[in-house]
């Protein structure tokens, strides 16, 4: 948000309360994948790996159709434009990162920290 020069107010607590759901609906869906697979007696790596790449595209996709449905409000103009802009910025750089640690870094602990079953 440093980046912007956003800073943490009402707007972008809100911005990130209004995404809360979506960005831990992202690490459910992987992780329940990879789970489905060490269920399936696949070792915690080849979870991971599975689990991730099958699901992978829904979740990208989610996340890009909720970025868009963010775009109009981030491109409003004028003084409430302005104003209101924090909201989808915020929201936006809360889905992208919500996507890394779901495609990345959740799957890589999931590989370290799970036992095979």
């Amino acid at each position: 948000m440093q980046f912007s020069g956003i800073t943490l107010n009402i707007l972008s607590m809100f911005g990130l309360i209004l995404v809360l759901g979506i960005i831990v609906d992202d690490a459910i869906i992987v992780a329940e994948n990879i789970q489905r697979y060490l269920q399936m007696g696949y070792s915690p790596v080849d979870s991971a790996i599975k689990g991730t790449k099958e699901v992978a595209l829904p979740v990208v996709a989610t996340i890009l159709t909720n970025i868009a449905s963010f775009l109009p409000l981030l491109i409003a103009t004028g003084l409430i434009g302005k104003f209101m802009a924090v909201i989808p910025t915020v929201a936006i750089y809360a889905l992208l990162v919500s996507l890394i640690e779901a495609l990345v870094i959740l799957p890589s602990h999931c590989a370290d920290f799970l036992k095979p079953q």
